[in-house]
């Protein structure tokens, strides 16, 4: 079966395989395809680049080895994650784009649901939407300080992946966003990089959705729908 690896969001700090257990069980149960849901370790005791070198070693044990012991097809990949769980995704396209020899697996999709894209320009959203919808602007900042070396490691791409050099070459990309998330701006701003960079991009922002909403399918009644169109389309890139 093809399958998809999933990174969980939660700024870095927060977050783990049981808060997103549903989230994930809903997407198998929709699609075609296997849900292969990966841990990575937490700020603030492992701080950048932590999560993403974690990230890299379980998409190359995935493709090498753990497809291969779990009966899953190494060649029918594709990437998820929400939040920081869709930067640490968008990051690993990135690499894989850069130096496309030097990986063992080509995805056949990326799939973002607001992510983190740029954690250094503050955008209209993100004083817009700065308190009362869910995430918050001094929650959000307090998540990257707890994550961050030093202020210099929110201009790496491997944080914030606006600061890429190349945009060439990257994975299909599926973008979900939130209409009331402090997320929205930096995640429209990523549409036109690679828009004009000329890679495909299916961008979808959800109206009257805040951050997380992904997870709300027992509080929202669209949200399982939404989940079922977005297993269709995952499960259209790996046919």
């Amino acid at each position: 079966r093809p399958v998809l690896l999933y990174f969980h969001g939660g700024g870095y700090v927060v977050g783990s395989l049981d808060s997103h257990d549903t989230l994930c069980r809903r997407l198998a149960l929709a699609g075609g395809f296997a849900v292969l849901s990966a841990d990575y370790r937490l700020a603030p005791e492992h701080r950048f680049p932590t999560a993403y070198e974690d990230a890299e070693d379980v998409t190359r044990w995935l493709a090498t080895t753990g497809a291969g012991a779990l009966g899953l097809d190494p060649a029918r990949i594709a990437l998820a994650g929400d939040s920081v769980g869709g930067s640490l995704v968008a990051s690993l396209s990135i690499a894989i784009a850069q130096e496309p020899q030097a990986w063992p697996l080509t995805p056949r999709v990326q799939v973002l649901l607001y992510p983190v894209i740029d954690a250094v320009e503050k955008r209209p959203s993100l004083a817009r939407f700065a308190e009362g919808y869910l995430l918050e602007a001094t929650t959000l900042e307090w998540f990257y300080q707890q994550y961050q070396r030093s202020a210099d490691d929110r201009r790496d791409w491997r944080f914030s992946p606006l600061f890429a050099e190349t945009f060439q070459g990257l994975t299909p990309t599926v973008l979900w966003l939130a209409e009331y998330d402090p997320l929205l701006d930096e995640g429209l701003a990523w549409a036109e990089k690679l828009r004009a960079a000329g890679q495909p991009v299916v961008l979808d922002v959800k109206a009257g959705m805040t951050h997380d909403f992904a997870r709300m399918g027992e509080m929202v009644q669209e949200v399982p729908e939404m989940l079922e169109q977005l297993a269709g389309q995952i499960t259209e890139s790996l046919s």
